[in-house]
């Protein structure tokens, strides 16, 4: 009997060992997928680090892609469909694919896709947002440094806002209820000062034979000049917020994108 038991332990035991052998586990600690060989084996390793610390802070995993085949597909639509062929992505809650697509338009373009709680607090960063983080380091191609600058800006778009940071988003509403209390306060002192009218002569104000005037002069002692900017009609116009779309699988993602 004991040998029966043991036996049908063992089997147990490497049934599940085969079972898991078969299933690929989340390989978290790759985040750059760099398929055109654009950045250097030392760019990886630190960016892999730094995207590895991201997905511990804020538990929204990221990957960074470079592609030459972007397979008929938008930016920001190829960054979902390749995190999907690459992750578990059924199992994953949050996650934020970053795509350099070299094939599309003269310089290429980039795209970014997110899902689950990444696209709710990207939400409402705009197109803008993400361009004005890549800005400084396109024209040179430096995407080494622009993808740093990138998580740093993930870091912080994506860590919950403290209650601090939440109560000084009201401050500005709390400063202009304060000016329009303040000015109906000002204006209802000024209504119950205006008994008091001005006068073009002092007569009223002069006893009978008390004042001799013989002789009066204007003399101006200030001048106040007035200068007004003639504005330029050329206004930078700044982007909506992420658009939205679905992968192949039927997921929802929040996409941004532009050129490089």
């Amino acid at each position: 009997m004991k040998k029966i038991t043991l036996l049908i332990v063992l089997i147990t035991a490497i049934l599940i060992s085969c079972f898991a052998i078969s299933i690929p586990a989340l390989a978290l600690d790759k985040h750059v997928f760099d398929d055109t060989g654009f950045f250097s084996a030392e760019e990886i390793d630190v960016l892999n680090k730094r995207a590895s610390e991201l997905y511990e802070s804020t538990g929204s995993d990221l990957i960074i892609i470079t592609t030459n085949n972007s397979k008929g597909f938008s930016a920001e639509r190829f960054a979902a469909e390749y995190y999907e062929s690459v992750r578990d992505y059924e199992n994953m809650d949050s996650y934020v694919a970053f795509a350099f697509c070299f094939d599309i338009g003269k310089r290429g373009a980039y795209g970014e896709a997110s899902f689950g709680t990444a696209k709710e607090m990207l939400a409402g960063e705009s197109q803008d947002d993400l361009y004005n983080v890549l800005k400084p380091h396109l024209p040179d191609r430096d995407y080494y440094n622009a993808m740093l600058d990138y998580m740093d800006y993930l870091q912080k778009a994506l860590t919950p806002k403290t209650k601090v940071q939440i109560l000084a988003q009201y401050v500005p509403y709390i400063f202009v209820i304060s000016a329009i209390i303040a000015a109906i306060a000002i204006s209802i002192f000024a209504k119950d000062m205006r008994r008091m009218k001005s006068q073009s002569s002092a007569a009223n104000y002069v006893l009978p034979g008390s004042l001799k005037l013989v002789h009066s002069n204007d003399i101006y002692l200030y001048m106040t000049e007035t200068k007004t900017k003639i504005e330029s009609s050329n206004k930078s116009s700044s982007g909506g917020g992420s658009s939205s779309f679905s992968s192949s699988s039927g997921r929802s993602y929040g996409g941004r994108s532009g050129s490089l």
